[in-house]
Order: structure tokens, then sequence, then C-alpha cells
């Protein structure tokens, strides 16, 4: 594995112990492609790791200037950011609230009051949601009201190719984004059930304000889904929020109803996967029985394991990414699905309905 790799992965954690900060004493004090560490970090969206840990290190002397100004730009770029989209998105809340209308934030902004609680370190574009299909014209009124820009028609409506909506509002703090959802993910191949999640959730605190995001399981689950997604071009930011939910909370989770809700909703892989990943990179520690009870046939998880490790993760192919994505169907019978799903339904209906599908445009 290279320095500048080792270097990346061992930043990336919340809570270095004492032999991690060695291990990064060590590494900073080799001889180092500076300029290839912040290309990687930035590639993957974990430079403001890098800032925070080697800052709290005091390490910033040991580190090129241009580089240590560069990361910290990244972490007080995302940190501004995310701070103006939170103190946004509270008159929301409070309208959704007082409106009795259901929703789940979901994605990073949870992840930043669940797992960070620094909000330079998680970056994002938005505010995922997700509400009731049934209440999407409830939604709509809201964001009308609350002076938000977007395709309402959408919400309203009944189209069946639709599964999500972008929507912004200009405040004094800039622009907020809020992308709506009513489903967990689009049916690839199959459509996501966890009937369970509306009451399983938890609170959160914003500002004051409660807000409720989904259970740790149900945390971890989605972003295991959304790991699988992009597996072409998969992030180390998607496997540190896998690695530091699992190393904060791995005694809470209850992992018999992960097992059940992966496998009843065929992504037993790519939950293998992404906890092999978690325990490869960033040493997250996973029941071994549970990974034991998740193991692949002995030629899948060879091919796995040679495609993607700790010495290639961060300098992986398009093309390799593709055959790891084949690889993570449970069953022969899913790819056959989503084969038939991706060039018939999508390719052929979707695309011919265009004109009728409708669209969030946002100038």
């Amino acid at each position: 594995m290279d320095t500048e790799d080792k270097l990346i992965f061992g930043c990336c954690k919340i809570n270095l112990d004492d032999l991690g900060r060695a291990r990064i004493t060590k590494l900073i004090h080799a001889p180092l492609d500076w300029g290839v560490i912040r290309e990687k970090s930035q590639r993957h969206k974990v430079s403001p790791f890098l800032y925070y840990n080697l800052s709290a290190m005091t390490q910033e002397n040991s580190v090129p200037q241009e580089i240590m100004k560069s990361l910290k730009e990244s972490y007080m770029g995302g940190l501004y950011k995310n701070t103006v989209m939170e103190k946004a998105a509270i008159p929301f809340f409070k309208a959704a609230s007082a409106h009795n209308l259901g929703f789940i934030i979901i994605k990073g902004f949870a992840l930043t009051h669940l797992l960070y609680r620094d909000a330079g370190l998680r970056p994002m574009c938005d505010i995922d949601i997700l509400i009731k299909e049934n209440e999407r014209n409830k939604l709509a009124q809201i964001l009308e009201k609350e002076g938000y820009e977007g395709d309402f028609s959408g919400l309203k409506g009944q189209n069946r190719f639709i599964d999500q909506l972008i929507f912004a509002k200009d405040t004094v703090l800039g622009r907020f984004m809020l992308d709506v959802h009513w489903t967990f993910f689009s049916s690839r191949p199959y459509k996501i059930n966890l009937p369970s999640a509306w009451e399983r959730l938890q609170l959160i605190n914003i500002d004051g304000q409660r807000a409720p995001c989904l259970s740790l399981e149900d945390t971890l689950l989605v972003l295991v889904l959304h790991a699988r997604r992009h597996t072409r071009n998969l992030g180390l930011n998607q496997i540190v929020d896998i690695a530091e939910l699992i190393k904060q909370h791995a005694l809470e989770l209850d992992w018999e109803y992960i097992n059940k809700e992966s496998g009843r909703n065929h992504f037993l892989m790519p939950l293998y996967f992404c906890l092999y990943l978690a325990q490869e990179l960033l040493e997250a520690k996973i029941p071994e029985t549970f990974m034991k009870r998740l193991q692949p046939n002995i030629v899948k998880r060879w091919l796995i394991m040679r495609l993607i490790n700790k010495a290639n993760f961060l300098k992986r192919t398009v093309g390799e990414g593709r055959l790891i994505r084949f690889l993570l169907f449970d069953r022969l019978v899913d790819f056959l699905v989503y084969l038939w799903r991706v060039v018939f339904l999508e390719k052929f209906i979707y695309h011919n309905c265009q004109n009728e599908r409708i669209k969030t445009v946002i100038p």
C-alpha cells in the first residue's frame, strides 16, 4: 500500500487512539507526495478529516503550508455550507411539525448529528428527507407556502416514474436545497421496503428543534444501499459513514434485524461488501459470527478481495467498479431482473415517457 494511502486511511477517523496518532506521526515524516494526498482526499471527500486530525495533533508544521491551507479551506467551506443549510432547514422542520407532516431526515444531515457532531467533517450538497407517498400533497402546500421553488405538480401528481424531487429556497444565508424522497431508492432491481422504519424512528436535536431520523439499524441499511448505487465510483467518505456508525454503536445494533431486512430486500451481498470494506480500510470491528454468516462462496469472496482492498481502493478503475457491481447481486436471478428492468423498463418505457415525466428545474 502506498504511504500516501496509509496516511489518508489513518486520518479518516473521528477518535484517534494513541496507536493511530503514532502511526500518523511516523507517516508524516516519511517521504510523501502531498499533491497526491490532496487530490485523492478531495476526490473521495475526506480532506476535512485530514485537516481535523492533523490540526488536532498540532502537525501543521510537518505538512507543506499550501497543502494545509487547502485542507483547511475544504473543512471551513463544508462547515459554513452545512451551518447555512441547518439554519435554513429549521423553518421547514417547524412548519412540517405544525402541519403534522410525517417526515424523516436521511443521509448526510442526519449523520452529522448522529455521528460526527462537527458540521465541517461531513460535506453535503442538500438535505434529504423521506415522506410518505400519500402525504405528497400536504408537503407541496407547505413548500409553496414557505417559498420554495420547483415543479410542485410532481409532488401532487401520481407519475410512477418519479420517486424524488429537489426544491430550493433563497435565504439571507444562501441558497438552500431540499431533496424530497418518498421511496428509499429506485427499484433496481426490487423495490426497497423497510416496513417498520417509521415505527423505529429516533429524534435528533437541531438547534432546539426536535426532528426525526432513522434508527441506527435502518440508517446502516440505507448507507449500504447508497453505496451499492455508487459502486462504480464508490467514495471513501461513504465507507467512513458506515465505519463510524459501527465503531460508535456496534454494541447497540440489532444485527438480527439488519440481517433479516437485507435478506428480505435482496441485498445481503452489498451488506457483506460494505462491512468488509469498513473492516478492511478503517478497522471497524464487526461481530465475527455475523461476518461468517454473510460470507458468499469462496470464489465470489476471493474476487471481491482481489478487486477491492486497502492497497487499491483509492486507485480503482471504472471497469473494476462494474465487475464489483455484478458480484453484489445476491443471486443470478436478481441480476437478470436488474438487466430486464434497466434495458427494457427504463430504456424503452421510462425514456419514451420523458414528455409526461415531471422534472424539477431549479434556475
